[in-house]
């Protein structure tokens, strides 16, 4: 029994100094490497939304000032207005009553790559994230070189713990994304912000 707790203790000692690595070298001003391999004829916005009446109109607002060609929502189960703000706004909609956003996205992707093409690039969004005027132009060299990318971005749903350790999370996360790719090792994506 001593000896497990001496295996467990020498190996949660390294685990914490792995990600504290990790987290220090995604943090580091190391540039990822850039090498054009891909091109893309349009810039596609997803927008997966259940009830999002009080924030969607920001985030696909901020994606169309961001020179995206075009936004889709796709409307899962909604009970209030939020596909008349996309509408209203000149997104293209897909209605489904899936009630997940996995399975929503497994349901529509094939809809919308028949739609635009498979030479389009697709970024998916939640419907509370917002994302800089200046965001294709930010993410066009990284988008051009990995075959798939992940971004920081802007949250307006900041009430209650569950959304702050979201944020917190993402930080992290991200950090560890950015060390992964510079020790050429493959990275997990998760959550919101990215695209392929």
């Amino acid at each position: 029994m001593e000896a497990i707790k001496i295996y467990f203790g020498i190996f949660g000692y390294l685990f914490l100094f792995l990600i504290t690595f990790m987290i220090l070298l995604g943090k580091s001003s190391k540039k990822l490497p850039i090498k054009k391999r891909y091109s893309f004829g349009k810039f596609i916005a997803v927008i997966p939304a259940h009830n999002e009446e009080r924030v969607i109109s920001n985030s696909i607002l901020s994606c169309q000032r961001a020179g995206f060609d075009k936004v889709v929502v796709i409307l899962d189960n909604c009970t209030d207005g939020t596909p008349a703000v996309a509408s209203k706004l000149g997104c293209d909609t897909i209605v489904t009553d899936l009630k997940s956003k996995g399975k929503c996205l497994t349901f529509a992707t094939p809809l919308i790559t028949e739609q635009y093409g498979e030479d389009s690039f697709y970024m998916i969004f939640d419907a509370d994230n917002v994302v800089d005027e200046n965001y294709i132009e930010k993410i066009k060299e990284y988008v051009e070189t990995y075959p798939l990318i992940q971004t920081n971005l802007y949250n307006l749903n900041t009430n209650g713990i569950i959304p702050r350790m979201y944020i917190i999370m993402d930080a992290i996360y991200l950090r560890i994304q950015k060390a992964l790719t510079l020790l050429g090792i493959s990275s997990i994506i998760s959550g919101y912000g990215w695209g392929a």
